[in-house]
């Protein structure tokens, strides 16, 4: 009786069904540094994506995130998924930095060449 009660008490605080947040880096991305080898190699296989966002991008972001609280969220970048993680709270930042493994990004490169913004 005692385990269900603690259960339901943290019910609120387990992460629910997921979201989706998509990029389109031709519209959404102000600027974006891809760091292909990490001077400590801590992520050996991995690349780092430093990306600045338009404010409009920006501001999507801060709202989806601020109404998914305690959901995970799949991000997707030109309609490749990227990451699933739980939102914990308000991303209201023009900064990103993604980490994304070798195979996506190897699917992911060619798209990221289109400079011009078309809406999906």
């Amino acid at each position: 009786m005692l385990l269900a009660g603690m259960l339901l008490s943290f019910k609120s605080l387990a992460i629910q069904p997921g979201t989706e947040f998509h990029f389109n880096s031709s519209c959404d991305f102000k600027q974006l540094t891809i760091n292909v080898r990490d001077e400590h190699e801590d992520n050996p296989g991995y690349i780092k994506f430093d990306i600045k966002l338009q404010s409009e991008a920006s501001a999507r972001l801060a709202q989806h995130t601020k109404e998914y609280i305690n959901q995970n969220m799949t991000l997707y970048i030109n309609g490749v998924k990227i990451t699933t993680s739980p939102i914990r709270d308000e991303l209201s930042t023009g900064n990103l930095r993604v980490v994304i493994d070798n195979p996506t990004a190897q699917k992911i490169f060619p798209s990221l060449l289109v400079t011009q913004c078309q809406q999906e």
